[in-house]
């Protein structure tokens, strides 16, 4: 039998080492996109770290959607179309 980690609540977010899996996705997507231009993994993590350290701190400070509120407001986040997905499978 294999045994897997059950979070304590069901909506606690997912973690990457000690970050969030938000985080965490900056910090190695930073670390890859720096050994592709520079050769060196050193300042994307760096900077990775860095970044990941402030956008942390901008989610504690604001309410929980807020990213999601503000992708939609300036366009970045396609609500319509992924509303009309969904709508044809609730439909049938």
């Amino acid at each position: 039998m294999e045994f897997k980690r059950i979070p304590k609540y069901i909506d606690a977010p997912v973690q990457f080492l000690w970050w969030e899996l938000q985080e965490g996705l900056i910090i190695i997507a930073l670390t890859f996109g720096s050994i592709l231009i520079f050769r060196q993994a050193l300042y994307g993590a760096v900077a990775g770290v860095i970044i990941a350290a402030k956008y942390a701190k901008f989610k504690e400070g604001n309410v929980k959607g807020y990213l999601s509120h503000f992708s939609y407001w300036f366009g970045i986040l396609n609500v319509k179309k992924n509303i009309k997905s969904h709508q044809k499978l609730i439909i049938r």
